[in-house]
Formats: C-alpha cells, structure tokens, sequence
C-alpha cells in the first residue's frame, strides 16, 4: 500500500482491523476458514501441512471490497 497514495494513517488502521480479526476466539475465525477461492471473506494459511516441511508460513484474511464490501460479522474495526 506504500506509494500507492494510502495514507499511513489508513494502513494503521486496516493493521489493527486485521488484527481484531486474529484476537477473536477460534470458533469465530474458524467459520471463514478454507471454503471456495471466490468466497467474500477468506482466512487461512499459505502452509500446507500435508506437503511443507518448511516452517515458514504467512497467515492471511481476504475481504472483498469490490462492489460491495465484505467484513466478518464480529467487525471489530472494520
């Protein structure tokens, strides 16, 4: 987002939103885990346990925005 004219301020914003996200108990993560790619709201992991012996991982939450925006249920931030 840096250099693509977002303010920092936003981009701190769309950091503690994400993070709310990741602070709410498992069972409420859990219901936008794996499901269908073209799902509004995504999270999950890039790491497959079943074929990565490698350890290093990155976590994700997708939320569409376009045309119309698509945030958890519990949106804490959003």
């Amino acid at each position: 987002l840096i250099n693509h004219g977002v303010s920092q301020t936003l981009r701190e914003e769309l950091l503690r939103a994400s993070q709310s996200f990741y602070d709410l108990p498992e069972q409420d993560r859990k219901k936008y885990e794996g499901g269908n790619i073209l799902d509004p709201i995504k999270c999950g992991t890039s790491f497959n346990v079943n074929v990565e012996k490698n350890l290093l991982w990155r976590d994700y939450l997708k939320c569409h925005g376009h045309p119309h925006f698509h945030a958890p249920l519990k949106r804490t931030g959003f």
